[in-house]
């Protein structure tokens, strides 16, 4: 055991005459001060499994002689060393004692522990909650060297502070409970506040957690299988004996040899605040609750998965290609099964509503990619995914015409600058809108021919840059083929070899000038069939594709999988996808999805061995459900909240510019605002952090398109190079005190979470992501423009 000694050193700052300014709270803590430490000392020895005792010298109060503008310039680490020097020098404190410095001041309320140093809270934050946050970052350091907070897992970036189940989530939003042993006082109601307990990721940084020890699990990463948990309340002790364990960790199968966590949480004790919408089990336990975590290089924990511990709840874990299975719940403990699974869960996109029979297309280029759904109203609209994220909330509008909501639609990119979708009108008729470097055509065109209504299924499929194949299910069930070109169809609308079907895919073929793929609409033995066949390339027949079988109309979808073979989904109940081998059809099963039996399925691949699979759920919903084996895929799950178009203003009154309007390098140096000067910020999320701060996840587009990058990910220099958004081109965006809406100032931090946008001189010259303790060239006004 370690025993830590701490004091509360409350202080208050002098004005020029010597006079103690009042803060937001008048006298000592009173009988509130003792509550709180008896609790924080009872929380870090049930976290910590007994292995550290926190202990108490009395409070400190500390009239610090400074003016008000001396001590708000003074950043928390230097507040906290004179805090500790002067309480030292007037005897206040014994040698050996640590600091918990309480700011009872008029500075800007916040909590923070800078790294190798103690806990800073206002006043107006003092909660045992907030405190034991503070604290967990201090055992982090000494545990670790690192520190960091619980998250919730996104693709290229977290909801930071998101993870409720954990003391180092974000107050306000953690499972915390109000305390009734200890006493409110007046006006402040959250001052009881505690838990919840500490996760095991977080235990682990902190040097408490052996995976030799009892009560602790070890999943082997090839087998994988299955273990009994009983609840986490904390490390386990290091006498334990009995019972099953309370975590079960893996190794070896995430990205960047993160550690995967798995444990049954149970509301009692310090987890006693955890919502539910029952409060005890069937069986008359306490309601249990299985989660997931993941530890990163940052320090941060990620909570994967969360839900009821009810058998038969199964959890896939997003971004690591496994899933957990609950089996059994006994009084002994939870049963859970850990498995291989490529499929990843599944996302919904906001901001559109369709019909629960609509149709929804892709185009992919690259990395980024389109969607394309027919609204409940029979509009047109889509998306953008850049790389990182989905760009609309709410989706745009391509106007010009009208369909059925249960309209036939399909897309395809020839090659990165040029997109175009198909429809079908209300009488039928086929219709295309192109897409050329980010522009749109000014009306929609009109292809003649195809006999189709104005429900029939679409598909479209690259041939080159310079052809693309187009086909659609006629009302009599016959699957009609065009190819097109920049000028219109190319030739007269063919028939594909005679057979009724229901709906259509396409796939490239070099030989055959693209395959078809549609689901037979009355077949007992054969679902599924594909023309050429892969195993019998013969364009005037069909071939069988697998075995499958099942009744009733279901909509496939196919694509050329990077890396690998043909791949096609089809939407049974669940859905299935069907791979090529070369010699074969393999089937893999996805998780729930639930969908209307018509409702539209699309599928692209952006990554080798991966892919993103887009369907319209019941509701109407479009969802995204990736699937890869690969422990590095990034789902193309994100989706930004906003978009506006803002212009940066350096201290000299020079604005930030994208030369040349983007490609290139990035300066603080434009002298008016013109289009180089206007940047799209597309708003990922506002974080709320720990005591009330805020900070907003953001990235910036060029008048060109390219995206706005810190070299490295911070430390160096900011370019505009990138045609794809990533980690490198994600920044921090925050408010500073006096910061009015739409205005500023502001900072912009690096996704490196250690450096910042930097006005070389304060301006008039280059921009650069070089420093790392934010000062006058490190702000700027923030203006949003039309």
């Amino acid at each position: 055991m370690v025993s830590y000694t701490f004091a509360l050193v409350l202080t208050v700052v002098s004005d020029d005459a010597g006079n103690a300014v009042p803060g937001p709270v008048n006298g000592t803590l009173g009988p509130y001060s003792a509550a709180l430490k008896a609790r924080l000392s009872q929380y870090w020895d049930a976290v910590s499994g007994g292995r550290v005792q926190v202990d108490w010298k009395p409070d400190a109060p500390l009239q610090v002689m400074q003016t008000m503008k001396q001590w708000t310039d003074l950043t928390p680490r230097d507040k906290i060393a004179q805090a500790r020097a002067q309480a030292r020098a007037q005897n206040l404190i014994p040698d050996g004692t640590e600091v918990i410095l309480v700011a009872n001041d008029a500075d800007t309320p916040r909590a923070v522990t800078p790294a190798d140093s103690s806990p800073y809270v206002h006043r107006t934050f003092l909660t045992p909650a907030t405190v034991a946050h503070e604290l967990g970052h201090y055992f982090e350091w000494r545990g670790s060297r690192r520190w960091g907070h619980a998250d919730v897992a996104r693709d290229f970036f977290r909801d930071e502070y998101a993870d409720r189940t954990c003391i180092m989530g974000g107050e306000g939003d953690k499972f915390s409970f109000q305390d009734a042993l200890i006493p409110a006082l007046a006006g402040e109601p959250f001052a009881t506040r505690s838990g919840p307990g500490m996760n095991p990721a977080l235990v682990d940084q902190c040097g408490w957690l052996d995976p030799s020890a009892p009560l602790v699990a070890v999943i082997d990463p090839v087998a994988l299988g299955q273990v009994t948990l009983q609840p986490w309340r904390g490390a386990p002790r290091t006498d334990a004996s009995g019972g099953a364990p309370v975590v079960a960790i893996l190794d070896g199968r995430a990205l960047d040899d993160g550690r995967l966590y798995v444990c049954i949480r149970e509301a009692t004790g310090w987890d006693r605040g955890f919502a539910s919408p029952f409060l005890t089990t069937p069986t008359g336990e306490p309601h249990k609750q299985l989660c997931v975590y993941l530890s990163t290089l940052s320090g941060d924990s990620l909570l994967l998965a969360s839900g009821s511990a009810t058998p038969g709840t199964t959890a896939t874990l997003g971004r690591v290609p496994l899933r957990v299975t609950v089996v059994a719940s006994t009084p002994e403990g939870v049963t859970i099964r850990v498995d291989d699974s490529p499929w990843r869960g599944s996302y919904a996109l906001e901001g559109v509503e369709c019909a629960p029979g609509a149709q929804v297309a892709t185009a992919a280029w690259g990395v980024t990619a389109d969607a394309y759904v027919i609204d409940g109203g029979g509009k047109v609209r889509y998306n953008h995914f850049n790389g990182h994220g989905w760009e609309h909330k709410p989706w745009p509008l391509i106007d010009g015409v009208t369909c059925d909501p249960l309209g036939g639609i399909a897309a395809v990119a020839r090659h990165g600058g040029l997109v175009e979708v198909f429809v079908t009108d209300l009488s039928g008729a086929v219709h295309r809108m192109q897409r050329r470097d980010r522009t749109w055509s000014p009306t929609w065109e009109a292809l003649p021919g195809g006999g189709l209504g104005p429900q029939s299924s679409l598909a479209a499929t690259r041939i080159n840059d310079d052809h693309l194949l187009l086909c659609g299910v006629r009302p009599d069930g016959q699957i009609s083929r065009v190819e097109v070109g920049d000028a219109g169809t190319l030739a007269n609308w063919v028939s594909a070899p005679p057979m009724a079907m229901s709906h259509v895919a396409a796939t490239p073929d070099d030989a055959a000038r693209g395959r078809i793929y549609a689901v037979a609409a009355r077949n007992p033995d054969r679902s599924v069939w594909a023309t050429p066949d892969l195993a019998s390339p013969d364009p005037m027949s069909w071939g069988a594709v697998g075995t499958l079988a099942f009744e009733g109309e279901r909509p496939p979808a196919a694509t050329r999988m990077l890396g690998g073979g043909e791949v096609v989904i089809v939407g049974t109940d669940p859905v299935r996808l069907l791979s090529w081998t070369g010699t074969d059809w393999i089937v893999d099963e996805f998780g729930p999805t639930p969908r209307d039996p018509a409702g539209g399925l699309a599928v692209m691949s952006r990554v080798d061995e991966s892919l993103d699979v887009l369907y319209i759920d019941s509701a109407g919903a479009v969802q995204v459900s990736p699937w890869s084996r690969r422990k590095d895929f990034a789902p193309a799950w994100t989706q930004y909240d906003s978009e506006a178009t803002v212009v940066l203003q350096a201290g000299t009154g020079h604005f930030v510019r994208a030369a040349s309007g983007g490609g290139g390098g990035m300066g603080a140096d434009g002298e008016v605002i013109g289009e180089w000067e206007r940047l799209r910020m597309l708003e990922c999320q506002t974080v709320i952090i720990n005591a009330g701060e805020t900070r907003r996840l953001v990235v910036f587009q060029t008048h060109s398109g390219h995206y706005v990058g810190a070299v490295g990910g911070g430390g160096s220099h900011v370019i505009a190079e990138a045609i794809q958004a990533g980690p490198w081109e994600t920044f921090y965006l925050k408010p500073l005190p006096g910061s009015a809406p739409g205005v500023g100032p502001v900072t912009i931090g690096c996704i490196d979470e250690a450096h910042y946008w930097s006005a070389v001189g304060g301006g008039g010259a280059a921009l650069a992501a070089d420093k790392s303790d934010p000062k006058e060239w490190e702000k700027f006004i923030f203006l949003v423009v039309p």
